[in-house]
């Protein structure tokens, strides 16, 4: 899968990682850092169906979170 975070963010910068202990399987790969008005692009692997959760972890708390569905 290739996955590209595109920020629209005026001032504060943005990550893309798969939330830790949740989903099927763990998935490692992340975007580190996106700066505002920047995008970055990851590739990854998924072979097992489910839900995986994902987060902004710089503001998982203001609810930037959310889950990738994957179908077998």
């Amino acid at each position: 899968m290739r996955l590209t975070l595109v920020s629209q963010a005026a001032q504060l910068t943005h990550n893309f990682v798969f939330s830790p202990g949740q989903g099927p399987r763990t998935i490692t790969e992340q975007i580190p850092i996106v700066a505002p008005g920047d995008e970055a692009t990851m590739e990854f692997t998924v072979t097992d169906p489910g839900e995986y959760g994902y987060e902004c972890s710089f503001h998982a708390a203001l609810g930037q979170v959310g889950v990738m569905t994957v179908a077998g």
